[in-house]
């Protein structure tokens, strides 16, 4: 079977956040041979895959995603997510949160001084 135009961007969208193989072939119902086929003409290794991966999980935790939340897109569990963070550039949980905040911090105070408060 032949993906279609839209399955076929999907593909892509999960490879380039790193989703797996098995994990976008089991959630869009199709086969992983059709996957890793798409994946290979991108040029895109499973090492390369992993990264991206882990810099998705980086930046979405960065931004205030909770963990749970980061593990429950990924079909993975929350430890995973966390250890596999940890032992990719030791990467905090804690760095994380403060990161989130002071992003969250700067964002309210771009919005008070627009409004001139």
């Amino acid at each position: 079977m032949s993906l279609s135009a839209k399955q076929r961007k999907q593909v892509v969208a999960g490879i380039e956040r790193g989703v797996g193989d098995v994990a976008v072939a089991a959630q869009m119902k199709i086969d992983k041979a059709e996957v890793v086929a798409v994946r290979i003409e991108l040029g895109v290794d499973r090492a390369t895959l992993t990264q991206r991966r882990y810099e998705n999980w980086r930046r979405l935790l960065i931004e205030g995603w909770s963990l749970e939340a980061v593990a429950d897109v990924y079909g993975v569990k929350p430890n995973s997510v966390k250890l596999g963070l940890w032992n990719n550039g030791r990467f905090s949980l804690m760095e994380a949160r403060k990161k989130s905040l002071r992003s969250q911090q700067a964002l309210l105070k771009d919005e008070k001084d627009r409004f001139g408060w």
